[in-house]
């Protein structure tokens, strides 16, 4: 996307996907049992509904803001896509002291220490920081979606081919590497979203109505984008508990959660569940955040939501670091397992926390970002595919 135009409703569509990924998380603390030992229902039914679409909803809005994602020369796209999983090592290893230390204090051998730590980078997931996972698949996801755009239609099945055998080898065998089981759906919604950008469908021109269109214009607008969106979230509530957790079979019961008798998406352990009802959960909850990103234009939520939006890196690593350090101390201390109402409020409140202390994180994220995609390109560059200014430029 041209950094010298940003799109408001793709902003505001980001910042909204943000914001339920990480209320979704903060629900964690009482869908897992707390203080008392007991989950909280209406949270624990909350957290299943938001995981049903809110990660195929972050690869759409990258795919979004990717309009001219195939016209990026490959030695670009390839330092962007490295530029990734070095953030997601870099920000494992900066929490590795602290991990050390607590697996020495239980008293594992030193070897199996050192290979704890060190394995992520490696494997390409189990990170310190939990949620960075995502930029490990992000990237996997990217390189192939260039190599997508550029195939011909014969490499495009292979492509397909390969992603859907990686996921249901998955299936059988638990095992995989560098989150290779979320690639194939990953690809599907980052698709989506570009080619949403591309032909200049639905969010292209901002709230739907022109620059100069009456306040009765602009309320119909927003009052009809917020009807689309009340009737495509009401689908997904609808539909959400259907998914029984197997792939291809719709009434049996599959990867129940911890214990219970429901199936809950798990994008990150690829477990989508009933594959047809997943993709057809996740487009309605795609659709439901882009018609209420577009109905919030012109009112007093379309700033901040954009601001979330234009900031979705800092956040991510701001909950990683909360969901490490404080929801798990939380989630032993608080007991709302009474009161449904005051653990959704709960839950609200450290979401809005979060956002409060952005301004302290992000200088040293985009900081830490910004040398990464340097790094990323003065090690692409030694094959000779973008400039080697940026070896000269690392560390300024």
């Amino acid at each position: 996307m041209d950094g010298r135009f940003r799109n408001p409703v793709i902003d505001a569509a980001r910042g909204l996907t943000m914001a339920l990924v990480v209320y979704a998380h903060a629900l964690e603390i009482f869908t897992t049992g707390g203080a008392d030992g007991r989950g909280n229902h209406l949270a624990f039914e909350f957290w299943r509904m938001i995981f049903a679409f809110h990660m195929p909803a972050f690869y759409f809005v990258s795919g979004l803001v990717s309009e001219n994602f195939a016209a990026r020369p490959p030695g670009k796209m390839l330092a962007a896509a490295m530029s990734l999983i070095l953030l997601a090592d870099i920000t494992h290893l900066a929490v590795a002291p602290l991990q050390a230390v607590a697996l020495l204090h239980q008293g594992n051998p030193l070897g199996a220490a050192a290979w704890q730590i060190l394995s992520p980078l490696v494997l390409g997931q189990g990170f310190n920081l939990i949620v960075t996972w995502f930029l490990v698949s992000l990237a996997f996801v990217q390189i192939f979606a260039w190599i997508y755009l550029h195939a011909r239609p014969a490499v495009r099945w292979l492509i397909w081919a390969l992603l859907a055998g990686l996921y249901f080898a998955f299936q059988q065998t638990g095992q995989q590497i560098f989150q290779f089981s979320t690639w194939g759906a990953g690809l599907v919604f980052f698709l989506m979203g570009h080619a949403v950008a591309r032909k200049g469908l639905w969010i292209k021109e901002g709230a739907g109505v022109s620059a100069g269109a009456s306040p009765t214009g602009l309320w119909h607008s927003s009052a009809r984008h917020f009807l689309i969106g009340c009737v495509a979230a009401a689908a997904v509530f609808i539909l959400y508990p259907f998914n029984h957790g197997c792939s291809v079979t719709p009434n049996e019961f599959c990867h129940l959660y911890r214990g219970t008798h429901l199936f809950a998406v798990l994008f990150v352990d690829g477990q989508l569940g009933f594959l047809p009802l997943f993709f057809l959960t996740a487009a309605l909850g795609i659709v439901a955040v882009t018609a209420f990103a577009k109905a919030i234009q012109g009112t007093v939520m379309a700033g901040p939501t954009a601001w979330v939006g234009r900031n979705t890196l800092p956040i991510l690593i701001l909950n990683g670091l909360v969901l490490v350090f404080v929801q798990h101390r939380l989630a032993t201390r608080v007991a709302f397992q009474n009161s449904q109402v005051a653990a959704l409020a709960c839950a609200l409140a450290l979401t809005a926390l979060q956002f409060a202390a952005l301004p302290v994180v992000k200088p040293g994220v985009d900081w830490l970002y910004g040398q990464c995609r340097l790094l990323s390109q003065a090690i692409v560059s030694r094959f000779g595919t973008v400039p080697s200014e940026a070896s000269r430029n690392l560390g300024r």
